[in-house]
């Protein structure tokens, strides 16, 4: 299977890391400072990251949405730095229309990790997003943001909801004339799924989305089911990530996201060894 991002396409028989990259200051592991920053990205990919993903909102818990001016003003310097830098696939993580066409724009992405509020969707927002993949031929990732943890809705119904909210998108998604290639879908661990259900979302969102026939990527790093679970502080997590990533490969996860690559591809490096993804 390959996916289409753009000025190439990249296989994805054995399953990539995306290296996060925050330049946020609101969040807790922000990398700002520009060297320091570049400094983060090149070790990311030195150490295993396939793609880098660039973000410069929070979502973790309680976090502020911020302007699109100062997304932008945040992301205006690393992205090119980027760009100019590094021989590798660049993802944003936004949910601004405007900051994606603008990153569009100037040629500086190759993939829109779309983390907008689609528990609600709107047409008109997604159509806009959807015809800017299209037009410009990248790689899109299309998450499911909504809260499917109330008090009655279990595992099963959780993981209908995703899959109902996921296949909606698709289908607008490729009437819009986006390729089916360049899709992605994430079941959205840590946004208004419940601790519980995030755990199993791990290990079993993977296959449970395969009948959709899109790559599934599995966003779970230093999450706080992982934090629950352990009973580890946020900056002791990337071992159970990297335990979790090897959960969502055998899987049948096509790609994870995460802040520390070297734990990951070691994880990475036992699944396909094994031959159990």
């Amino acid at each position: 299977m390959n996916w289409h991002i753009g000025r190439q396409s990249i296989s994805l028989d054995v399953p990539k890391i995306m290296g996060i990259w925050n330049v946020s200051p609101d969040s807790f592991s922000s990398h700002v400072d520009r060297d320091e920053g570049l400094a983060l990205a090149s070790r990311l990919l030195c150490e295993g990251a396939d793609i880098l993903d660039v973000g410069a909102e929070s979502t973790r818990p309680g976090s502020e949405s911020v302007s699109v001016a100062t997304e932008m003003a945040r992301l205006r310097e690393p992205l090119g730095a980027a760009r100019a830098q590094f021989d590798c696939p660049i993802s944003l993580d936004s949910r601004h229309l405007e900051t994606i066409e603008w990153a569009l724009e100037a040629h500086l992405i190759d993939i829109v990790n779309d983390i907008g509020e689609s528990d609600t969707p709107c047409e008109a927002r997604e159509g806009r997003i959807y015809r800017l993949v299209r037009d410009s031929g990248i790689g899109l990732v299309v998450m499911a943001w909504g809260d499917h943890a109330s008090a009655s809705c279990d595992f099963d119904q959780c993981m209908r909801e995703i899959y109902d909210q996921l296949s909606r998108r698709i289908e607008l998604a490729l009437r819009c004339g986006v390729m089916h290639d360049a899709i992605v879908v994430d079941p959205g661990i840590g946004f208004g799924k419940g601790l519980e259900n995030d755990l199993r979302l791990i290990a079993e969102a993977p296959r449970a989305l395969a009948p959709l026939g899109f790559p599934v990527l599995v966003a779970h790093s230093r999450k706080r089911c992982l934090a629950r679970a352990t009973g580890l502080d946020v900056s002791e997590l990337d071992w159970p990530t990297a335990v979790a990533s090897a959960l969502a490969m055998r899987s049948g996860a096509s790609l994870v996201r995460v802040h520390s690559p070297k734990e990951t591809l070691l994880a990475r490096k036992l699944v396909v060894s094994s031959g159990i993804s």
